[in-house]
């Protein structure tokens, strides 16, 4: 993803052989406010083909609606002087 001062739609994920308007699909709007530094955070999830789709969906909303999400993401990008600058780990 690429912030921009203009937003943009950016699709995350969705149901594999569904179509969105079938089985619904996550999107998000990303864009940039100001100059500040900012930093693309990521969180990987197990996923199981063993658990009910509703259970893992509730999992990650829980993770994500749980306070501030970077408390348990990762830095997966942006600048090694922006994260400094932030003061997260730079993981490269």
């Amino acid at each position: 993803m690429h912030a921009t001062a203009t937003p943009h739609e950016v699709r995350l994920a969705g149901a594999s052989p569904c179509e969105d308007w079938c089985c619904g699909a996550l999107y998000v709007t990303v864009r940039r406010e100001g100059d500040q530094p900012w930093l693309p955070f990521g969180i990987t999830l197990p996923v199981s083909q063993d658990d009910p789709v509703d259970s893992q969906a509730e999992h990650l909303q829980a993770r994500l609606t749980a306070g501030d999400p970077r408390a348990i993401a990762e830095v997966w990008g942006g600048s090694e002087a922006y994260a400094e600058q932030l003061g997260y780990p730079w993981p490269y």
